[in-house]
């Protein structure tokens, strides 16, 4: 028969609190196992760690006050926060939901990482006044206007033909719609959306649009490629099909069967920070992309394509190789 142990409630509270032991290091400490402890621990009612916390404060890792948290978030980054109390941005955020911060939106991430010097403008230290960047900026506002005027002009045009024909109370209320007028209006929508002027108008919105997805290796790429006469045939974002494959390579020389891609080194896997990274879906999203790359790669040069990728960082600091790499294969092709 086995003796029933008891434990001393000062002794557990000493081991579990004031020394932050696990559960399990208490366990083997009175020599019982971890249901045992939690046992004890509900009858004494002292508070129980969570799994995450009881993890930190056994690596000696204090957690922050609501107050504290609030007062970094206003100043720090993600992965600053995680940085000054040595734990992943998943345990940050676990952090803000738990004390119910409302998490920064893109906008103001993006202002908080200018503000603290984190990122710079593409156009810092230029002049609106200047006439290249005034171009610059005109395109890239004016396909996000036409394509809301766009937006405003189609469901104007709808509702105001079912307000003509008496299906609706108000032309610009959609409440008083019934089931019925709601699909007569779908259907308006979709006749106007299957015309050629729309369509037509839609491509070009389209085309501006991706036409500021450019990132920043991408434009060194592009500029080294024209400072060394490489622009004969060059096209950005060619389209290319193959079987299931759609791809749309970043550059491409289409006569000569080319394809040039630039990978950035966190989302395409480069760096060693995967390998510390614990499962979460922003390592599986990664993974997703690595694998995603691969089959791309290994398509185009089966079917006569010769796919070249570099990453951004070997355009930052090794741009002649990048060029030398790709004459190359010109001269070979």
């Amino acid at each position: 028969m086995k003796k029933k142990i008891k434990v001393d409630k000062e002794y557990l509270f000493d081991l579990y609190i004031t020394k932050k032991l696990s559960s399990r290091e208490v366990a083997k400490r009175i020599g019982a196992n971890k249901t045992f402890v939690l046992y004890w621990l509900k009858k004494y009612k002292i508070p129980a760690r969570d799994n995450k916390t009881a993890k930190l404060e056994t690596r000696g890792i204090k957690i922050p006050s609501k107050e504290q948290i609030e007062e970094d978030y206003k100043k720090l980054s993600l992965e600053l926060i995680a940085k000054k109390y040595m734990v992943s941005t998943e345990a940050v955020y676990t952090w803000l939901k738990k004390y119910e911060i409302t998490k920064r939106n893109p906008s103001e991430s993006q202002k908080l990482a200018h503000k603290t010097g984190r990122s710079v403008s593409w156009n810092k230290g230029m002049n609106k006044d200047d006439q290249r960047i005034a171009k610059i900026l005109e395109k890239l506002f004016r396909g996000q206007k036409e394509k809301k005027e766009e937006s405003k002009l189609k469901m104007s045009l709808t509702k105001k033909k079912l307000f003509s024909e008496g299906k609706i109370k108000s032309w610009n209320k959609g409440k008083n719609l019934s089931p019925e007028h709601r699909r007569k209006l779908s259907e308006a929508k979709k006749k106007i959306s299957d015309t050629k002027e729309f369509k037509d108008r839609m491509k070009k919105i389209g085309s501006m649009a991706k036409s500021k997805l450019i990132s920043k290796p991408e434009k060194i790429l592009k500029e080294l490629l024209l400072e060394n006469k490489l622009d004969e045939g060059l096209i950005s974002q060619y389209k290319i099909e193959i079987g299931e494959l759609l791809t749309f390579p970043d550059f491409a020389y289409p006569n000569k069967k080319i394809a040039i891609y630039v990978d950035g080194d966190y989302w395409h896997g480069k760096t060693n920070e995967l390998l510390k990274m614990k499962d979460c879906p922003r390592t599986k999203k990664i993974k997703e992309t690595m694998e995603k790359d691969a089959r791309q790669h290994k398509i185009l040069w089966d079917n006569g394509w010769v796919s070249l990728r570099f990453w951004e960082n070997d355009i930052k600091n090794n741009p002649k190789e990048v060029i030398k790499t790709i004459k190359n294969y010109l001269d070979k092709n």
